[in-house]
Protein backbone atom coordinates (compact mmCIF):
# COMPACT_ATOMS: atom_id res chain seq x y z
CA UNK A 1 0.00 0.00 0.00
CA UNK A 2 1.18 3.54 -0.76
CA UNK A 3 -0.10 6.54 1.21
CA UNK A 4 0.09 10.19 0.16
CA UNK A 5 0.55 12.87 2.82
CA UNK A 6 -0.63 16.34 1.75
CA UNK A 7 0.49 19.67 3.23
CA UNK A 8 0.85 23.10 1.67
CA UNK A 9 4.39 23.97 2.74
CA UNK A 10 7.00 21.84 4.49
CA UNK A 11 8.37 24.12 7.21
CA UNK A 12 10.50 23.45 10.26
CA UNK A 13 7.60 23.02 12.68
CA UNK A 14 5.62 20.48 14.67
CA UNK A 15 3.49 19.50 11.68
CA UNK A 16 6.58 18.52 9.69
CA UNK A 17 7.97 16.50 12.61
CA UNK A 18 4.63 14.73 13.18
CA UNK A 19 4.27 13.77 9.52
CA UNK A 20 7.87 12.58 9.27
CA UNK A 21 7.61 10.37 12.34
CA UNK A 22 4.23 8.97 11.34
CA UNK A 23 5.53 8.16 7.86
CA UNK A 24 8.50 6.36 9.39
CA UNK A 25 6.33 4.26 11.70
CA UNK A 26 3.62 3.23 9.21
CA UNK A 27 3.95 -0.21 7.66
CA UNK A 28 3.74 1.12 4.09
CA UNK A 29 5.37 3.56 1.68
CA UNK A 30 4.54 7.24 2.12
CA UNK A 31 4.85 9.96 -0.53
CA UNK A 32 4.79 13.60 0.59
CA UNK A 33 2.91 16.04 -1.64
CA UNK A 34 3.60 19.73 -0.94
CA UNK A 35 3.45 23.01 -2.81
CA UNK A 36 6.76 24.23 -1.39
CA UNK A 37 9.61 23.38 0.97
CA UNK A 38 11.16 25.94 3.29
CA UNK A 39 13.72 24.07 5.40
CA UNK A 40 17.28 24.88 6.45
CA UNK A 41 19.89 22.41 5.24
CA UNK A 42 20.40 21.21 8.83
CA UNK A 43 16.83 19.89 9.02
CA UNK A 44 16.28 18.74 5.44
CA UNK A 45 17.52 15.18 5.89
CA UNK A 46 15.71 14.46 9.17
CA UNK A 47 12.34 15.78 7.94
CA UNK A 48 12.41 14.33 4.41
CA UNK A 49 14.15 10.96 4.72
CA UNK A 50 11.01 9.20 6.02
CA UNK A 51 9.30 9.52 2.65
CA UNK A 52 9.91 7.29 -0.36
CA UNK A 53 9.44 10.40 -2.50
CA UNK A 54 8.60 14.10 -2.20
CA UNK A 55 6.39 15.56 -4.96
CA UNK A 56 6.06 19.34 -5.40
CA UNK A 57 2.89 20.73 -6.98
CA UNK A 58 2.66 23.81 -9.20
CA UNK A 59 -0.42 25.10 -7.42
CA UNK A 60 -1.07 25.81 -3.75
CA UNK A 61 -2.82 22.99 -1.91
CA UNK A 62 -5.81 25.22 -1.17
CA UNK A 63 -6.20 26.28 -4.82
CA UNK A 64 -9.37 24.52 -5.92
CA UNK A 65 -9.40 25.60 -9.57
CA UNK A 66 -10.11 22.89 -12.13
CA UNK A 67 -6.56 23.19 -13.46
CA UNK A 68 -5.01 22.61 -10.04
CA UNK A 69 -7.32 19.66 -9.29
CA UNK A 70 -6.47 17.97 -12.58
CA UNK A 71 -2.76 18.54 -11.96
CA UNK A 72 -3.01 16.85 -8.57
CA UNK A 73 -5.06 13.99 -10.01
CA UNK A 74 -2.33 13.32 -12.57
CA UNK A 75 0.40 13.32 -9.90
CA UNK A 76 -1.55 11.01 -7.58
CA UNK A 77 -2.25 8.52 -10.34
CA UNK A 78 1.38 8.65 -11.46
CA UNK A 79 2.53 7.78 -7.94
CA UNK A 80 -0.08 5.00 -7.64
CA UNK A 81 -1.41 6.33 -4.34
CA UNK A 82 -3.90 4.10 -2.49
CA UNK A 83 -4.74 6.42 0.44
CA UNK A 84 -4.88 10.23 0.64
CA UNK A 85 -4.15 11.76 4.06
CA UNK A 86 -4.50 15.54 4.27
CA UNK A 87 -2.74 17.17 7.25
CA UNK A 88 -4.15 20.69 6.86
CA UNK A 89 -7.93 20.75 6.58
CA UNK A 90 -8.06 23.84 4.38
CA UNK A 91 -6.32 21.74 1.71
CA UNK A 92 -9.34 19.41 1.48
CA UNK A 93 -11.03 21.86 -0.90
CA UNK A 94 -8.52 20.86 -3.56
CA UNK A 95 -7.57 17.34 -2.55
CA UNK A 96 -11.01 15.84 -1.85
CA UNK A 97 -12.27 16.31 -5.43
CA UNK A 98 -9.31 14.21 -6.57
CA UNK A 99 -10.50 11.49 -4.22
CA UNK A 100 -13.97 11.67 -5.78
CA UNK A 101 -12.54 11.47 -9.30
CA UNK A 102 -10.24 8.54 -8.55
CA UNK A 103 -12.14 6.62 -5.87
CA UNK A 104 -9.15 6.92 -3.52
CA UNK A 105 -10.23 7.26 0.17
CA UNK A 106 -9.42 10.60 1.81
CA UNK A 107 -8.52 11.14 5.49
CA UNK A 108 -7.98 14.42 7.35
CA UNK A 109 -6.04 15.60 10.39
CA UNK A 110 -6.00 19.04 12.03
CA UNK A 111 -2.88 19.96 13.99
CA UNK A 112 -3.93 23.20 15.72
CA UNK A 113 -6.74 23.93 18.10
CA UNK A 114 -9.33 26.66 17.72
CA UNK A 115 -7.23 29.62 18.85
CA UNK A 116 -4.42 28.68 16.48
CA UNK A 117 -6.55 28.24 13.40
CA UNK A 118 -5.58 30.34 10.41
CA UNK A 119 -8.09 32.35 8.41
CA UNK A 120 -8.05 29.52 5.87
CA UNK A 121 -9.07 27.02 8.55
CA UNK A 122 -11.78 29.37 9.79
CA UNK A 123 -13.15 29.46 6.25
CA UNK A 124 -12.98 25.66 6.23
CA UNK A 125 -15.12 25.53 9.39
CA UNK A 126 -17.81 27.51 7.62
CA UNK A 127 -17.73 25.06 4.72
CA UNK A 128 -17.76 22.06 7.08
CA UNK A 129 -20.63 23.43 9.16
CA UNK A 130 -22.84 23.24 6.07
CA UNK A 131 -22.54 19.45 6.16
CA UNK A 132 -19.77 19.00 3.61
CA UNK A 133 -17.62 17.15 6.16
CA UNK A 134 -19.51 14.00 5.25
CA UNK A 135 -18.09 13.97 1.73
CA UNK A 136 -14.72 15.71 2.09
CA UNK A 137 -13.10 12.84 4.03
CA UNK A 138 -13.94 9.35 5.25
CA UNK A 139 -12.33 9.77 8.68
CA UNK A 140 -10.91 12.73 10.60
CA UNK A 141 -8.12 11.90 13.05
CA UNK A 142 -8.09 14.01 16.23
CA UNK A 143 -4.67 14.32 17.87
CA UNK A 144 -6.11 15.68 21.14
CA UNK A 145 -9.35 15.78 23.09
CA UNK A 146 -9.71 19.50 22.36
CA UNK A 147 -9.42 18.95 18.61
CA UNK A 148 -11.91 16.09 18.85
CA UNK A 149 -14.40 18.48 20.47
CA UNK A 150 -13.70 21.08 17.81
CA UNK A 151 -14.43 18.56 15.06
CA UNK A 152 -17.78 17.72 16.63
CA UNK A 153 -18.91 21.15 17.81
CA UNK A 154 -17.45 23.60 15.28
CA UNK A 155 -16.72 21.64 12.13
CA UNK A 156 -19.96 19.71 12.69
CA UNK A 157 -18.31 16.43 11.68
CA UNK A 158 -20.37 13.32 12.45
CA UNK A 159 -19.13 11.35 15.51
CA UNK A 160 -18.74 8.18 13.46
CA UNK A 161 -16.25 10.01 11.21
CA UNK A 162 -13.97 11.06 14.09
CA UNK A 163 -11.23 8.92 15.59
CA UNK A 164 -8.99 10.22 18.36
CA UNK A 165 -5.40 9.02 17.93
CA UNK A 166 -2.88 10.81 20.13
CA UNK A 167 0.68 11.52 19.07
CA UNK A 168 3.44 9.12 20.09
CA UNK A 169 7.21 8.94 20.03
CA UNK A 170 9.83 6.26 19.45
CA UNK A 171 10.34 4.95 22.98
CA UNK A 172 13.50 3.09 21.96
CA UNK A 173 15.06 6.45 21.17
CA UNK A 174 13.39 8.84 23.63
CA UNK A 175 14.15 7.13 26.92
CA UNK A 176 15.50 8.04 30.35
CA UNK A 177 19.28 8.50 30.41
CA UNK A 178 21.63 6.75 32.78
CA UNK A 179 23.47 9.02 35.23
CA UNK A 180 26.53 8.78 32.98
CA UNK A 181 24.51 9.75 29.90
CA UNK A 182 22.92 12.67 31.75
CA UNK A 183 26.26 14.06 32.83
CA UNK A 184 27.68 13.44 29.36
CA UNK A 185 24.88 15.52 27.85
CA UNK A 186 25.55 18.31 30.34
CA UNK A 187 29.24 18.24 29.52
CA UNK A 188 28.49 18.60 25.79
CA UNK A 189 26.23 21.61 26.47
CA UNK A 190 28.54 23.16 29.08
CA UNK A 191 26.12 22.79 31.98
CA UNK A 192 27.18 22.18 35.61
CA UNK A 193 26.97 18.68 37.05
CA UNK A 194 24.81 19.52 40.08
CA UNK A 195 22.56 22.30 38.72
CA UNK A 196 18.78 22.23 38.38
CA UNK A 197 18.20 22.69 34.64
CA UNK A 198 14.97 23.93 33.09
CA UNK A 199 14.46 23.76 29.33
CA UNK A 200 12.17 25.33 26.75
CA UNK A 201 12.50 23.43 23.50
CA UNK A 202 11.12 24.81 20.22
CA UNK A 203 10.91 27.93 18.09
CA UNK A 204 11.52 31.26 19.78
CA UNK A 205 8.28 32.73 18.49
CA UNK A 206 5.52 34.80 20.08
CA UNK A 207 3.06 31.91 20.24
CA UNK A 208 5.60 29.93 22.32
CA UNK A 209 5.87 32.80 24.86
CA UNK A 210 9.58 32.36 25.75
CA UNK A 211 9.53 35.56 27.81
CA UNK A 212 7.17 33.86 30.28
CA UNK A 213 9.92 31.30 30.93
CA UNK A 214 12.52 34.05 31.23
CA UNK A 215 10.46 36.12 33.66
CA UNK A 216 9.53 33.11 35.78
CA UNK A 217 13.18 32.05 35.91
CA UNK A 218 14.20 35.59 36.93
CA UNK A 219 11.66 35.52 39.78
CA UNK A 220 12.97 32.14 40.91
CA UNK A 221 16.62 33.15 40.80
CA UNK A 222 15.98 36.38 42.69
CA UNK A 223 14.13 34.42 45.36
CA UNK A 224 16.81 31.70 45.60
CA UNK A 225 20.13 33.39 44.79
CA UNK A 226 22.19 30.62 46.38
CA UNK A 227 20.73 27.78 44.29
CA UNK A 228 22.49 26.67 41.11
CA UNK A 229 19.74 27.14 38.52
CA UNK A 230 20.02 27.13 34.74
CA UNK A 231 17.54 27.72 31.93
CA UNK A 232 18.26 26.60 28.38
CA UNK A 233 16.41 27.42 25.17
CA UNK A 234 16.91 24.90 22.38
CA UNK A 235 15.63 26.55 19.23
CA UNK A 236 15.80 29.69 17.12
CA UNK A 237 13.27 32.24 15.99
CA UNK A 238 12.28 35.89 15.59
CA UNK A 239 12.37 36.69 19.33
CA UNK A 240 15.99 35.68 19.82
CA UNK A 241 17.47 39.21 19.64
CA UNK A 242 15.00 40.58 22.21
CA UNK A 243 15.72 37.61 24.48
CA UNK A 244 19.46 38.29 24.32
CA UNK A 245 18.80 41.91 25.32
CA UNK A 246 16.64 40.76 28.27
CA UNK A 247 19.33 38.32 29.42
CA UNK A 248 22.00 41.02 29.29
CA UNK A 249 19.81 43.61 31.04
CA UNK A 250 19.06 41.31 33.99
CA UNK A 251 22.53 39.78 34.32
CA UNK A 252 21.40 36.28 33.39
CA UNK A 253 24.24 35.48 31.02
CA UNK A 254 25.77 32.96 33.43
CA UNK A 255 22.56 30.95 33.86
CA UNK A 256 20.38 31.36 30.74
CA UNK A 257 21.66 29.76 27.55
CA UNK A 258 20.36 30.21 23.99
CA UNK A 259 21.65 27.07 22.33
CA UNK A 260 19.99 27.33 18.92
CA UNK A 261 18.64 24.20 17.30
CA UNK A 262 19.97 21.08 19.01
CA UNK A 263 19.24 17.37 18.83
CA UNK A 264 16.17 17.13 21.12
CA UNK A 265 17.21 14.05 23.08
CA UNK A 266 20.58 15.56 23.96
CA UNK A 267 19.02 18.66 25.51
CA UNK A 268 16.32 16.68 27.29
CA UNK A 269 18.88 14.29 28.78
CA UNK A 270 20.67 17.32 30.24
CA UNK A 271 17.49 18.74 31.79
CA UNK A 272 15.31 18.24 34.86
CA UNK A 273 12.09 20.02 33.91
CA UNK A 274 10.47 21.13 30.64
CA UNK A 275 8.69 24.49 30.34
CA UNK A 276 5.96 24.91 27.71
CA UNK A 277 4.27 28.32 28.17
CA UNK A 278 2.65 28.32 24.68
CA UNK A 279 -0.64 30.09 24.07
CA UNK A 280 -1.64 27.67 21.27
CA UNK A 281 -0.79 24.04 20.59
CA UNK A 282 -2.35 20.98 18.97
CA UNK A 283 -0.73 18.13 20.81
CA UNK A 284 2.84 19.21 21.66
CA UNK A 285 5.12 16.26 21.00
CA UNK A 286 7.89 17.87 23.03
CA UNK A 287 5.90 17.16 26.22
CA UNK A 288 5.74 13.45 25.37
CA UNK A 289 9.43 13.42 24.41
CA UNK A 290 10.26 15.01 27.75
CA UNK A 291 8.17 12.52 29.73
CA UNK A 292 9.78 9.61 27.88
CA UNK A 293 13.19 11.00 28.87
CA UNK A 294 12.22 11.42 32.51
CA UNK A 295 11.96 15.22 32.33
CA UNK A 296 9.09 16.69 34.36
CA UNK A 297 6.75 18.82 32.20
CA UNK A 298 5.24 22.14 33.24
CA UNK A 299 2.92 23.35 30.50
CA UNK A 300 0.00 25.66 29.87
CA UNK A 301 -3.52 24.30 29.92
CA UNK A 302 -4.10 24.80 26.19
CA UNK A 303 -4.70 22.04 23.64
CA UNK A 304 -3.35 18.59 24.49
CA UNK A 305 -3.02 19.27 28.21
CA UNK A 306 -5.84 17.01 29.38
CA UNK A 307 -4.39 14.09 27.39
CA UNK A 308 -0.89 14.57 28.79
CA UNK A 309 -0.88 15.96 32.33
CA UNK A 310 -2.34 14.59 35.56
CA UNK A 311 -1.71 17.58 37.77
CA UNK A 312 0.71 16.82 40.59
CA UNK A 313 1.19 13.21 39.46
CA UNK A 314 3.25 13.36 36.25
CA UNK A 315 3.69 17.11 35.84
CA UNK A 316 1.92 20.44 36.20
CA UNK A 317 -0.17 22.81 34.13
CA UNK A 318 -0.85 26.50 34.56
CA UNK A 319 -2.86 29.31 33.02
CA UNK A 320 -1.34 30.86 29.92
CA UNK A 321 0.48 34.07 30.80
CA UNK A 322 0.53 33.52 34.58
CA UNK A 323 4.26 33.96 35.19
CA UNK A 324 3.86 33.87 38.97
CA UNK A 325 2.14 30.49 38.84
CA UNK A 326 4.82 29.16 36.50
CA UNK A 327 7.55 30.32 38.91
CA UNK A 328 5.81 28.57 41.81
CA UNK A 329 5.60 25.30 39.88
CA UNK A 330 9.26 25.58 38.90
CA UNK A 331 10.05 26.01 42.59
CA UNK A 332 8.14 22.82 43.42
CA UNK A 333 10.18 20.88 40.87
CA UNK A 334 13.38 21.87 42.64
CA UNK A 335 12.50 19.49 45.48
CA UNK A 336 14.46 16.37 44.57
CA UNK A 337 12.16 13.80 46.19
CA UNK A 338 9.06 15.31 44.56
CA UNK A 339 10.84 15.63 41.23
CA UNK A 340 11.87 11.97 41.28
CA UNK A 341 8.26 10.94 41.99
CA UNK A 342 6.98 13.09 39.12
CA UNK A 343 9.75 11.74 36.90
CA UNK A 344 8.78 8.14 37.61
CA UNK A 345 5.13 8.82 36.83
CA UNK A 346 6.04 10.72 33.66
CA UNK A 347 8.00 7.74 32.41
CA UNK A 348 5.08 5.45 33.20
CA UNK A 349 2.65 7.71 31.30
CA UNK A 350 4.89 7.87 28.24
CA UNK A 351 5.47 4.15 28.11
CA UNK A 352 1.80 3.31 28.68
CA UNK A 353 0.10 5.78 26.38
CA UNK A 354 2.51 7.30 23.86
CA UNK A 355 4.28 4.55 21.92
CA UNK A 356 4.23 5.68 18.29
CA UNK A 357 4.10 2.11 16.98
CA UNK A 358 0.86 1.41 18.84
CA UNK A 359 -0.72 4.68 17.74
CA UNK A 360 0.34 4.45 14.09
CA UNK A 361 -1.06 0.91 13.90
CA UNK A 362 -4.51 2.36 14.69
CA UNK A 363 -4.18 4.80 11.80
CA UNK A 364 -3.00 2.00 9.52
CA UNK A 365 -5.99 -0.12 10.49
CA UNK A 366 -8.35 2.71 9.59
CA UNK A 367 -6.68 3.12 6.20
CA UNK A 368 -7.15 -0.57 5.50
CA UNK A 369 -10.89 -0.39 6.23
CA UNK A 370 -11.35 1.73 3.12
CA UNK A 371 -8.75 0.39 0.70
CA UNK A 372 -10.26 -1.85 -1.95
Amino acid sequence: MKVGFFINCLNENGLAVYCSRLAQSLDCEVVLFAHSIDLPDSSMESLVSSYCEVVLTNHSMDNCSLKSILELRELILREEIDVIHVHELHCLKRVSPVGWLTGIPVFGTSHLGRDGSSNRNRWSKLIFSKGLSRILARTYFAISTEIEREYLNEYMIRPDQVQKVLTGVDLDYFKAPSSTEKQGARAVLGLPHAAIVFIQLGRLAEVKRPFDSLNAFLKLRNRLPDRELHLIFAGKGPMEADMKAFIAKHGLGDSVHLLGFQEPRLTLWASDSLLLPSSVEGFPMVVVEAMACGVVPIRTNCEGCSDQIEYGRNGYHFTTGDVGELAELMSLCMDESLRLKLRSNSLETANTHFCIRNLSSRIMSKYLEFVK
